[in-house]
C-alpha cells in the first residue's frame, strides 16, 4: 500500500495548477450548502435593496435591465421618471421665468412654444392673423402739454352728403369725415337736420324755440310791427338785441345756448324761428 503525505498545505497563486487541489462544502447555519457559478461565490441579499455609501463610485457597469439607482434629495425625495424615460418635473410657478443675457432661442417652434415679450406687466398683443396690437398714444404727453414727437400719418371716411350722418354717443370715437372728393368735411354748412317754429313775445321772456340736436345756426324773424329784444336768460328791452319789424337775426349758434325773446308792450308780437343743424 501506497501512502503520500503532505507536510503542510500551501496555495501558490503563481503556479496553481502544482499546488495540492482540496475539495469541500461550505454550510450555513440553516443546514444549506453555499453556492458558487463559474467559481464565484453566489450571494443573495435578504434586504430589498442595498444602500451604498461611496465618495467615488463607480456605476458604469450598471445595467438598465436589472439594476436600479434611485437619486434622492437628503430629505429623501426621489427623482421621478415617467413611463416614456423623461424625468418628471415640478414647475413650481407658471410660466417658467428664465432671465439670460445672451438666451439662444433658435430652435422655438410657433407649434409648441410661445414666448411673452413684456415689461412682467404689460405683454405685446398678437392679433389671430399674426399682426401686432400697436396702441399709438403717447401716454407721456398729457391734454395742455407741451407737445413732442413726430406727427402720425392718419386718413379720413368718405362720406355721402346727400345722406344725413347718424349721431354718435358722447364719448364715442368718430372718423375724420371727408367727401367722395377726399376733402376733408368741416362743420361749416348744415347737412343733418332743421326746425321751423313760432313764438309769441309777450312783455316777459319767452323760449325762442327748443334747440334741435347738433344746432349750428339760428334764424329769428320778427313779423311783428314792434320790435322785440333777443338775449341769455334774464333778457331785457335794455339789455337785449333788437330785432325790428319785419327784420332777421342771423346766429352761428351751438345747442347748449338758449335764447329768448321779450318785447315792451304785452303784444303778443309774432316770431319765426329757423334752426339749422
Amino acid at each position: 500500500m501506497s501512502n503520500l503525505s503532505l507536510e503542510r498545505l500551501a496555495f501558490d497563486p503563481a503556479a496553481v495548477a502544482d499546488g495540492p487541489s482540496i475539495g469541500t462544502y461550505l454550510i450555513s447555519a440553516s443546514g444549506s450548502v453555499i453556492d458558487d457559478t463559474s467559481g464565484a461565490l453566489d450571494v443573495y441579499l435578504a434586504n430589498a435593496s442595498i444602500v451604498v455609501t461611496a465618495t467615488d463610485l463607480d456605476i458604469r457597469d450598471l445595467d438598465s435591465s436589472q439594476d436600479n439607482v434611485e437619486i434622492q434629495t437628503a430629505a429623501g425625495q426621489a427623482l421621478a421618471i415617467d413611463g416614456s424615460g423623461y424625468l418628471t418635473v415640478n414647475q413650481g410657478t407658471s410660466p417658467w421665468v428664465v432671465s439670460a443675457t445672451d438666451l439662444d432661442i433658435r430652435d422655438l417652434t410657433h407649434v409648441s412654444d410661445s414666448i411673452k415679450v413684456g415689461d412682467g406687466v404689460d405683454f405685446i398683443a398678437v392679433n389671430s392673423d399674426g399682426s401686432i396690437n400697436c396702441n399709438m398714444t403717447d401716454d407721456n404727453i398729457a391734454d395742455g402739454a407741451a407737445d413732442s414727437g413726430n406727427p402720425l400719418k392718419v386718413g379720413g371716411h368718405a362720406y355721402d352728403q346727400a345722406s344725413a350722418w347718424s349721431a354718435v354717443d358722447a364719448g364715442d370715437r368718430a372718423n375724420i369725415a371727408q367727401d367722395l372728393y377726399r376733402r376733408q368735411l368741416v362743420n361749416d354748412a348744415p347737412n343733418v337736420s332743421a326746425s321751423a317754429t313760432a313764438a309769441e313775445v309777450v312783455a316777459t321772456e319767452v323760449l325762442l324755440g327748443a334747440a334741435i340736436a347738433g344746432r349750428t345756426r339760428i334764424l329769428i324773424q320778427n313779423n311783428g310791427d314792434k320790435p322785440v329784444y333777443v338775449g341769455p336768460t334774464g333778457v331785457g328791452i335794455t339789455t337785449g338785441l333788437q330785432v325790428g319789424k319785419g327784420s332777421t337775426l342771423a346766429l352761428e349758434l351751438g345747442e347748449s345756448i338758449d335764447l329768448y325773446g321779450i318785447a315792451a308792450t304785452a303784444g303778443p308780437h309774432d316770431v319765426r324761428i329757423l334752426q339749422l343743424a
